[in-house]
């Protein structure tokens, strides 16, 4: 059954309450012209699917949208991201060295923003080589510095 202006051609997929229950039928996947079985998916072979495709190409076109921004263009967002952030540690670091004391700090939290900070980094090396790289290091390097301080004032509050 085909609806009008539905956008792939073949056959649908009859609708049962339950198409995988046990006995549950749905529609037999259809042959290749090769003899090859083909994929059917929701009861449109995939081969169906690619129909807006000039044939006579083996490129396939490209799809207009975020994804082919350049990344430079998305690095925008993740450098002020990182900025805004890293505009924070040195005064937490400076209120941990003058407070002498642990009160009002996580170094659960600490830590898990320094391994997201590494994941940055690690992703940094592996898939988008750019300078925001710095950033990362050096936010990573304020909160490893805070980290120390808290370790630093913990024990500095049990020996006096």
């Amino acid at each position: 059954m085909d609806s009008p202006g539905f956008p792939f051609t073949g056959p649908q997929a009859p609708i049962h309450a339950n198409r995988f229950a046990p006995g549950a039928s749905g529609p037999a996947p259809r042959a290749a012209p090769s003899g090859d079985v083909s994929v059917s998916i929701g009861g449109v072979a995939a081969g169906d699917l690619r129909s807006s495709r000039d044939p006579s190409s083996d490129v396939e076109p490209e799809v207009p949208g975020p994804l082919t921004k350049d990344v430079d263009q998305l690095s925008v967002f993740e450098i002020i991201m990182l900025v805004c952030f890293g505009a924070a540690w040195p005064v937490s670091i400076w209120k941990s060295y003058e407070s002498r004391h642990t009160a009002g700090k996580s170094v659960g939290f600490l830590i898990i923003v320094f391994v997201g900070y590494m994941a940055g980094i690690v992703h940094k090396l592996l898939h988008s080589h750019d300078a925001v790289i710095y950033l990362y290091i050096f936010n990573a390097l304020m909160v490893s510095v805070d980290i120390g301080l808290y370790y630093r004032n913990r024990r500095l509050a049990s020996s006096g």
